[in-house]
């Protein structure tokens, strides 16, 4: 169970991360509530320091300019933050499955402020 959190900013990419930490972090995140429990996920833990620094990190860092082009677009402003996550000494990469999307559709917020209301109606009478 996970009992507090915090933020980190910056990395020390020298410091060793025991199997038992990485084990510890992928068994919180394994139990991770979904839909339907279909935990529809996997994860790969990446130690070499050469992977982590340019594979990962340079798709990280386009997916990140993607968004800050979109919020760009959108809010007519955007923030982007630094890259020090390439510095950690392990990443773990989640792998989602996308047919998640078919099984569980989003609905919006219209479909739910419509079903709230209803239900509302329905008690009220």
């Amino acid at each position: 169970m996970i009992e507090g959190r915090r933020s980190t900013r910056r990395y020390d990419e020298s410091r060793h991360v025991s199997d038992e930490i990485v084990r510890t972090v992928l068994d919180c995140a394994r139990w991770a509530p979904s839909g339907g429990n279909g935990q529809p996920w996997e994860f790969i833990v990446v130690r070499e320091q050469a992977v982590r620094h340019h594979n990962i990190a340079d798709y990280y860092m386009k997916q990140m300019e993607q968004k800050r082009e979109m919020d760009l677009a959108v809010h007519g402003t955007a923030k982007m933050t630094g890259d020090g996550f390439r510095h950690a000494p392990v990443h773990i990469v989640v792998l989602g499955d996308p047919r998640v999307k078919e099984a569980y559709p989003i609905r919006t917020k219209l479909e739910k402020a419509e079903s709230h209301f209803i239900t509302g109606l329905a008690n009220a009478t």
